[in-house]
């Protein structure tokens, strides 16, 4: 059986558009998500990863290569394993994330006096849950599986 949980969207005035993010849990801590649905996967900045509970420094693990993306030629990533990652009634176990450093991101914002970014839900979870972003209504719609 499925169901669809959904998550209201905040749209950030930027220039001439807008950024859309999210409020998700991790490890039961609320984490600011920008959603793009241009990058691979989901990702959390490595400065801002490291406050939430049960996940140190020494949890992340290297990933042996360089990505692009995020304004940048190339950067240094690494992963961790998020123990609970809730996204609206959609909760994920154990759940792998691509941890990279998202400090121009967040320079960036400040500079806009707006808030930092936690990280970046990728296109992998929102195909997976066969995502749906409905700007009249500001909200993100998620399909949950085997409810």
């Amino acid at each position: 059986m499925k169901s669809t949980t959904i998550i209201p969207l905040e749209f950030v005035p930027l220039e001439e558009g807008y950024h859309l993010m999210i409020t998700a849990r991790v490890n039961g801590k609320e984490v600011r998500m920008l959603i793009d649905t241009g990058a691979s996967r989901t990702c959390f900045d490595r400065q801002r990863i490291v406050q939430i509970p049960a996940i140190s420094e020494e949890d992340l693990e290297g990933l042996e290569k360089t990505g692009t993306g995020l304004g940048t030629n190339t950067m240094e990533s690494a992963g961790a394993i998020l123990n609970t990652f809730c996204i609206g009634t959609l909760c994920l176990s154990e759940y792998p994330v691509v941890v990279i450093d998202m400090q121009h991101v967040n320079a960036s914002y400040s500079q806009l006096d707006l808030p930092p970014i936690d990280g970046v839900i990728g296109s992998e979870l929102l195909l997976q849950h066969q995502a749906v972003i409905n700007y009249a209504r500001k909200h993100l719609e998620l399909t949950i599986e085997g409810c």
